[in-house]
């Protein structure tokens, strides 16, 4: 897959971008257990990738809605960081843009 020479300038801005609005937004949202868990679950698979991917469950709350709308973009990063660190950029440049609700 080829991509646009800006792309990866792009990725790294909106990964910041999001990276920052996500955190933001996380502080203000109510957590329950489960969504905690998860949270922990995404971050210990980014930290050393071992077992199944988490991305479809932390997919599928983004998408629910009955996730508190402050933890979207958090998820939404995160969704993110994982397919970057699957090496798919084109999918990973649209989870921050869908962080960013653009």
């Amino acid at each position: 897959m080829e991509f646009d020479e800006d792309v990866p300038d792009e990725l790294e801005v909106l990964r910041k971008r999001a990276r920052s609005q996500g955190s933001l937004l996380l502080g203000q949202a109510p957590l329950d257990d489960n969504t905690r868990a998860l949270l922990v679950e995404v971050t210990t698979y980014l930290q050393a990738p071992k077992g199944p991917s988490p991305l479809n469950k932390l997919a599928e709350l983004a998408n629910s809605p009955d996730a508190h709308p402050a933890i979207k973009p958090q998820l939404w990063y995160l969704i993110g960081e994982i397919y970057l660190s699957e090496s798919q950029q084109a999918k990973a440049l649209e989870a921050y843009k869908q962080a960013l609700g653009q």
